[in-house]
């Protein structure tokens, strides 16, 4: 397996990042063989994902705002996609009076906290480079499943407009 570490700096020409090409495609190592990096080549082997609370009085955090997660593997959008259904969901249930509001909010972060945990995990993972060759396919097979549970958790929500109706009425 060919892999840089956090931080490895290598001097100006990229010696050592020709030898990790090298190992890893010498039909790519050919290509680069006469080139010249304008600088020191630095690696990144990303930065491990955090959750922050998702809401407090008068505030609620939806995808990026409410966690740090290595964006290798473009799933920002549907974080924040997903995030917004789940507070929209417990905005409403709130409205309507079918629970408190800090239950409400508690319950959306508490759904958005399940569904993102095997995402962070295995994002962490493969961002981390903490993977060989043989392993690289299972993790983003994990990573499919995870997402399919996702897609599958949110289908079971009930529209916001079946809460609206279930409550007090519509919410002006």
């Amino acid at each position: 397996m060919a892999a840089a570490r956090d931080g490895d700096e290598r001097p100006a020409g990229g010696v050592g990042l020709r030898a990790l090409v090298r190992e890893a495609d010498a039909e790519l190592a050919a290509r680069l063989a006469d080139a010249t990096p304008p600088s020191g080549v630095r690696t990144f082997a990303g930065l491990p994902g955090f959750i922050r609370r998702s809401w407090g009085p008068g505030w609620a955090l939806v995808g990026d705002a409410g966690y740090w997660k290595d964006p290798l593997t473009a799933h920002g959008l549907s974080d924040a996609l997903r995030d917004a259904e789940l507070l929209a969901g417990a905005i409403v249930s709130a409205a309507c009076g079918l629970e408190d509001e800090a239950a409400a909010l508690a319950n959306y972060q508490a759904t958005r906290d399940r569904l993102s945990a095997d995402l962070f995990s295995v994002t962490d993972t493969i961002a981390g480079h903490r993977w060989t060759d043989d392993a690289i396919g299972d993790l983003l097979l994990r990573l499919s499943a995870s997402m399919a549970d996702e897609v599958a958790a949110l289908a079971e929500l009930e529209p916001v407009g079946a809460v609206v109706t279930l409550g007090r009425g519509p919410v002006s």
